[in-house]
């Protein structure tokens, strides 16, 4: 979105479809091998529909494997791999010379707004490809970003979420308070006149503390939901992928977490089929996730990434197995998903409805991460709500 917002300030209109367009810019990512087929075969797409665009790649699989995406292309296509946006607007003819380049006022077609606070990390989960393309830690400074928060509070945007490839590491300097870390900015934030929600996309687990939590307990703003990614359940596994805890230590701060917001949504990220997962690691770590019961599940399959420790280790799963165990995990997440939102039938809660639905009806999400429907008679008027 700042992409492109930077591009209308320099005089750029978007356009509705691929035919009427000039040139496409498609921002890739290649944090799994899905990742980098979709973003080759949306570029077949686009040469399709319209072979005389111009279509630039940029993001993170531009910067890690150009001729890749190169070779995959027709020869007849006009695509051109650029990994660091900045460079875009030079190829195109512009000059980024505008007091609104580092901000985001508006999302397109959103009622809930992104502000990336923080990029990089330094982790090298053994899986992971993002850390040999992104291994600076970085932060935004902390006036630009309540600057660009007050800015799409004022356009109307009542959520904000707030991203970063390792949030919890947010630290930045401010003349006024000195260094800022994660907990000061949300301070800083909750003083926002109209700014409804505040959301978090993602924390690693020993970056969560109990100024955090007593501040989310505390809040009016902060919304109790945290998504926290544990990837496998089961201790020798989360060794080879170098995971820097334990199950126990996982599972002792979902408890401590619990007890200051007993409401909270806990959502987590599940690798299936990592390098070692036998079916006895499998077993463990399916009790593992059972036992915590997170509110969401997000199930993915392991996708060998060349370059990473991982692709080097022995015992890798075989498709079939993964697909068999993927399957066991949706039916898992699919319980503990009914079991979460069942807590909160006929309770009261407060539902920010984002989205208009085909029939007619209004969905949006709690505070603590269910989507709920509602039927509307008028913009204040609820008539009914359905979990789901």
């Amino acid at each position: 979105m700042l992409l492109q917002e930077q591009l209308i300030h320099c005089g750029v209109e978007v356009v509705s479809s691929f035919e009427k367009a000039n040139f496409c810019i498609v921002n890739s990512c290649t944090v799994t091998q899905n990742a980098d087929a979709d973003c080759r075969q949306f570029i077949r797409r686009i040469t399709r529909t319209n072979p005389q665009t111009r279509i630039i790649i940029t993001g993170c699989y531009a910067l890690r494997a150009s001729e890749e995406i190169y070779s995959a292309c027709d020869k007849n296509s006009r695509v051109v791999v650029i990994p660091e946006e900045e460079r875009i607007f030079s190829y195109l003819g512009f000059s980024l010379i505008t007091n609104h380049s580092s901000l985001i006022t508006v999302f397109n077609g959103r009622t809930r707004a992104f502000v990336k606070i923080q990029d990089g990390c330094d982790a090298f989960c053994s899986y992971c490809i993002v850390p040999y393309v992104r291994s600076k830690l970085w932060s935004r400074e902390p006036g630009e970003i309540i600057t660009e928060v007050r800015n799409l509070v004022s356009n109307g945007y009542k959520e904000i979420v707030l991203t970063g490839i390792r949030l919890g590491k947010y630290q930045a300097i401010w003349m006024r308070h000195g260094i800022l870390d994660l907990v000061d900015l949300l301070v800083e934030l909750e003083k926002i006149k109209g700014l409804y929600r505040i959301r978090l996309s993602s924390l690693e687990v020993n970056e969560i503390n109990e100024r955090l939590l007593k501040l989310i307990a505390n809040s009016e703003k902060i919304c109790h939901h945290l998504h926290i990614p544990l990837q496998s359940g089961d201790d020798r596994i989360l060794r080879l992928m170098n995971r820097q805890y334990k199950t126990e230590e996982f599972s002792e701060k979902i408890r401590q977490i619990r007890n200051y917001v007993p409401d909270i949504g806990v959502t987590t990220d599940i690798i299936v089929g990592f390098p070692g997962e036998d079916e006895e690691r499998f077993f463990s770590s399916y009790q593992f996730v059972e036992r915590v019961e997170f509110s969401r599940i997000h199930i993915f399959p392991y996708s060998m990434r060349p370059g990473t420790v991982a692709a080097t280790l022995s015992f890798q799963v075989p498709a079939k197995i993964k697909r068999e165990r993927m399957e066991k995990f949706v039916v898992l997440e699919c319980r503990l998903r009914n079991k979460f939102k069942q807590k909160f039938i006929n309770q009261k809660m407060k539902v920010l409805l984002d989205k208009e639905e085909k029939d007619g009806t209004f969905s949006g999400f709690t505070s603590n991460y269910i989507r709920v429907y509602a039927n509307r008679g008028g913009r204040n008027e609820t008539l009914g709500l359905k979990i789901s």
